[in-house]
């Protein structure tokens, strides 16, 4: 169950954040007229592409000639994923998520180069970004705001997690081999990932 909510977890903030800034994308390329906003949405998705794969393949170049010092490894790898999304959101707005993303996934997924002496970072990187996206948010919504949305938000709360949540679960596990017990405890254990909290 812990490895099921773990990757869960993981799996959804990437995917949660390019939903959203699919979503807005599209939203906005309606008011900006020219081309339809599902290829100006291509447009971007193909840009960070294009971006987050050749830095993956410059880090991996540089770490795998060890260019840079082991005590260095984090930061460098930190300052390739800044600079990717730097480079792809001055080249088209919105692109620098989906490079970061693509970035991440190739060197998750290479076999030249080990990132398992960063695992430290990320922890902390984590817990930075986490703090300042709440605080952003937070100081986003008026108590006003908040008190006249109580009630529908508590009610879409609670659909979403007795409800959207147990059923997703369930229907996930069906040809597992997670028990009736399992299920019922990644089914009660939501929201996952820090995307979807928020």
């Amino acid at each position: 169950v812990r490895a099921v909510l773990n990757w869960e977890g993981v799996f959804l903030d990437p995917i949660g954040a390019m939903l959203g800034i699919v979503i807005l994308n599209l939203i906005l390329a309606t008011g900006r007229g020219g081309l339809h906003p599902a290829l100006q949405m291509l447009m971007r998705l193909g840009l960070g592409a294009a971006v987050g794969g050749v830095a993956a393949f410059l880090l991996i170049f540089v770490m795998s000639r060890y260019l840079v010092s082991g005590r260095l490894d984090a930061v460098v790898t930190l300052m390739f994923a800044i600079a990717a999304f730097g480079v792809a959101d001055v080249l088209l707005s919105e692109a620098g998520l989906f490079a970061t993303t693509i970035l991440g996934f190739i060197l998750a997924n290479q076999r030249i180069v080990s990132f398992t002496r960063m695992k430290g970072i990320g922890e902390i990187v984590e817990v930075l970004i986490i703090g300042s996206l709440f605080i952003t948010l937070g100081a986003l919504v008026s108590v006003d705001q908040l008190i006249s949305y109580a009630v529908p938000i508590l009610l879409l709360v609670a659909f979403l997690v007795l409800i959207i949540r147990p059923l997703a679960a369930g229907i996930s596990l069906i040809h597992t081999k997670t028990t009736s017990r399992e299920r019922a405890m990644v089914g009660l254990v939501d929201p996952r990932g820090i995307v979807a909290a928020s």
